[in-house]
């Protein structure tokens, strides 16, 4: 599974990095509980003993980093996490500026959701994951009201992700087809 987000990240960044380290820092805040920490635990368990890298989980405080890998290091944060909208302050103000110290080449966001404008030289990458807020047809299922509005502003979100990301990993054909017709700049 990670070999092949390997090889894309590797492409974003200088061609020959196998020789040094790369850096990488993982925004997994979002990762409050099932999925995304599921997808989170395999990624990490997956990566190719043979690459040269040093990655930086920045993850809530709910997920249990099981690896003794050194090349991977847990980030706390100290900042209330579980506000959608303080994530997004700390992702605004503080999450640049620790990407700038770490020396980071790669700002990985699983969660889809990009909300920060990385220093330069720093390449975006994010998955699309669900698929929920592009089909239009499955929204409109749900009755007018909450799930319906979280869901528009999600695929509003996402888009927007999406186009400032300097890579998309699509977990299957059909999400990227799906994709790729609403934004054909995306694939």
């Amino acid at each position: 599974m990670f070999q092949g987000i390997e090889n894309s990240l590797l492409m974003c960044t200088i061609a020959d990095k196998r020789t040094a380290d790369l850096k990488i820092v993982i925004n997994a805040l979002s990762a409050r509980q099932g999925g995304g920490q599921t997808y989170l635990s395999n990624l990490l368990e997956s990566i190719p003993a043979d690459m040269h890298a040093k990655i930086f989980v920045l993850a809530p405080q709910s997920f249990r980093l099981r690896t003794e890998d050194q090349r991977i290091a847990r980030i706390p944060a100290k900042w209330p996490m579980e506000n959608p909208f303080a994530r997004a302050a700390w992702e605004n103000i503080y999450l640049p500026r620790l990407i700038r110290y770490l020396g980071a080449e790669v700002l990985f966001c699983p969660g889809g959701v990009v909300s920060t404008e990385p220093p330069n030289g720093c390449k975006v990458v994010t998955v699309s994951q669900n698929m929920l807020p592009f089909d239009e047809t499955a929204r409109r299922k749900f009755p007018p009201g909450y799930v319906r509005l979280r869901l528009w502003i999600l695929n509003r979100v996402m888009r927007n992700s999406m186009a400032r990301a300097d890579l998309v990993i699509f977990n299957s054909e059909f999400a990227r087809d799906l994709i790729s017709k609403q934004m054909p700049g995306v694939s």
